[in-house]
């Protein structure tokens, strides 16, 4: 590399940023743009971070494990549509290891999950999100994420892990 030259690499999260150009660039725009990313996608920011129930899974407590939606479903009982969004947040939650859950992802997850998927779940969606938060069983963190609360990660953990 000449001397105004400069290479960097930098992950944080799932934000990946690889630059090879002029020095200047670095000193005075990198800064900016990163911060202006990790603004707009602030969710993609944060990393996982271990439940107390995982933790609690390393002293000897059975594990909710890595089931499959089919498998969540079978073990919730789920008939309804909002039975199916909370398969599909246990199934983020325990199997993909995610604390927080988009709309969009909780609709993928619900899909995989054959034999109790039924179309007209994708029309009542809002209906179920919003029963389910009404009930405590879900939590809005900011408009169209959610998590689940630790009352219901562990009445879903326990059944899950009977499994």
């Amino acid at each position: 590399m000449a001397g105004g030259d400069a290479k960097i690499k930098i992950k944080i999260g799932e934000i990946e940023i690889e630059y090879e150009g002029d020095a200047s660039f670095l000193k005075n725009d990198l800064l900016g743009i990163f911060k202006e990313l990790s603004n707009t996608n602030e969710h993609l920011l944060v990393t996982p971070k271990p439940t107390r129930e995982k933790a609690h899974d390393s002293h000897g407590a059975k594990s909710a494990g890595k089931h499959s939606t089919v498998t969540i479903a079978t073990l919730l009982k789920a008939k309804t549509g909002p039975d199916l969004v909370t398969v599909a947040a246990a199934y983020l939650h325990f199997s993909q290891g995610k604390s927080e859950f988009t709309r969009a992802e909780i609709l993928a997850a619900m899909k995989t999950a054959t034999g109790y998927w039924q179309k007209n779940y994708t029309g009542n969606l809002s209906t179920s999100l919003e029963g389910l938060t009404k009930a405590d069983k879900l939590r809005v963190v900011k408009e169209g994420v959610y998590s689940l609360p630790a009352d219901e990660t562990k009445r879903l953990e326990a059944v899950l892990a009977k499994g």
